[in-house]
């Protein structure tokens, strides 16, 4: 049973700007990246310089998911900007040359950097980030050659950037064996 609060939450004007309040925030991830190195095995970070598109795609007329058959992908139809986010993917993994081979579970921490997050005015926009984790997995499956089933954990931060920078930052942790807490 959580305690009550002594007041109602109240819709407030922030002293600092949002855009501060929230990177301020964006330390938590650093802190779950270190609790992540002291418990895996092995760890790959990415930077993408573009944002995974929205999931929703997937759902759009004549678009249907990837099927697993036999260990290959066969692509269905995928929309457009899935199709060029995966592209975009495959050339980061390949010129890092990145591997990840993941013994157990895995860990994924995603940084989604936007100044689309709020409005002009300091609001926050009907925009949410939960849709874009399932293209990125995707893609990242697809590039690595891990099955997404593994992962287990998923920290997912919205970062301000200072210029119009769009991009995500995954760091992707094997946690082998299963992390309980």
């Amino acid at each position: 049973m959580y305690p009550k609060a002594k007041k109602p939450l109240k819709k407030e004007k922030f002293k600092k700007s949002k855009i501060e309040v929230i990177n301020h925030l964006n330390p938590l991830s650093g802190v779950i990246k270190d609790y992540y190195l002291h418990k895996s095995s092995h760890a790959i970070e990415l930077f993408v310089e573009m944002l995974p598109p929205s999931a929703n795609k997937l759902y759009e007329k004549g678009v249907r998911f990837s099927v697993k058959h036999n260990k290959q992908v066969i692509h269905c139809s995928n929309h457009p900007d899935i199709e060029v986010f995966r592209n975009f993917v495959w050339k980061v993994v390949n010129n890092q040359k990145a591997k990840f081979v993941p013994t157990g579970t895995v860990a994924a921490v995603i940084e989604l950097y936007s100044k689309d997050w709020l409005n002009k005015d300091g609001t926050t926009k009907k925009k949410d980030s939960d849709n874009m984790i399932k293209p990125l997995m995707d893609a990242l499956e697809e590039a690595l050659g891990f099955p997404d089933e593994l992962v287990y954990y998923h920290h997912v931060f919205k970062v301000i950037p200072e210029g119009d920078r769009q991009a995500v930052k995954v760091t992707l942790f094997d946690t082998d064996p299963i992390i309980y807490h």
